[in-house]
């Protein structure tokens, strides 16, 4: 049995913890209470995060931790940087699950939110915001904010943000996903979106949707990250686990 802590953030490690738990240990952090909740309703340890060096080092050694596998959120730079330096001074094995690209020859891509928030008011298009709340102030420089429909995590306080930096109540799509192709082209129906602005996360549904509608799609690229031993499969993940159970140390994919 090995001893694994999941770094979690898409529905995606949690389905890479329900595939390995029945016969390995696991823990898992999550940065919020519902996070929590979902990972202690899959019956493994759950911890509050997000951790710092410190933190994360102590927790593993505590638990005697034998393999990290990082599947956060492609753009929680942080917490991975954060895991390849405890798995480097501990000696622990890491893996690294990464959603493959969502970037198209008809998509644009941007660098920052800045450039974003600048092409929206040079389209001057209906636009259907799913960027996350975290970085959502960019939205302030959009002139045409009654045109801007954002969809965010069902929690008050998102809700009263979006309120403060002028974005219309009718404007606000409060739903958690993930999201099915249906919905997603549903919700474009619905709103007559024209544009989707969203970061390159591997959300597929919702670019499947907009190129079938047409809509044109504005996507944040990633930072050019380096991981270790990255995979973009989550039965390739499974196997890896498996294949080294016994044998300790993982070798770097080439």
């Amino acid at each position: 049995m090995r001893r694994i802590y999941i770094i979690n953030g898409t529905s995606d490690s949690r389905f890479i913890i329900k595939r390995l738990r029945h016969d390995n240990y696991i823990i898992s952090s999550a940065v919020t209470d519902e996070g929590i909740k979902k990972l202690s309703d899959l019956g493994i340890d759950a911890v509050k995060g997000p951790l710092d060096i410190n933190e994360m080092m102590n927790l593993l050694k505590e638990k005697n931790i034998d393999l990290i596998i990082d599947a956060s959120h492609p753009f929680a730079y942080s917490i991975s940087r954060t895991a390849m330096t405890v798995s480097e001074e501990l000696g622990i094995d890491y893996i690294r699950y990464e959603r493959p690209s969502i970037l198209y020859e008809s998509t644009s891509t941007f660098s920052s939110y800045d450039e974003i928030a600048d092409c929206l008011n040079r389209m001057k298009c209906r636009a259907l915001i799913t960027t996350g709340i975290k970085n959502i102030d960019y939205i302030k420089n959009v002139i045409d904010k009654k045109n801007i429909i954002i969809r965010v995590l069902p929690r008050p306080e998102n809700i009263e943000r979006l309120i403060n930096i002028g974005i219309p109540e009718k404007n606000i799509i409060a739903m958690e996903g993930p999201f099915t192709y249906e919905l997603e082209l549903a919700i474009m129906n619905n709103y007559n979106i024209e544009c989707l602005v969203t970061k390159d996360n591997g959300d597929i549904e919702k670019i499947k949707a907009a190129l079938e509608k047409g809509i044109k799609i504005l996507i944040l690229k990633r930072d050019n990250m380096e991981y270790k031993n990255v995979y973009n499969d989550i039965n390739e993940i499974i196997k890896v686990v498996y294949n080294v159970k016994s044998r300790g140390n993982l070798q770097e994919k080439p």
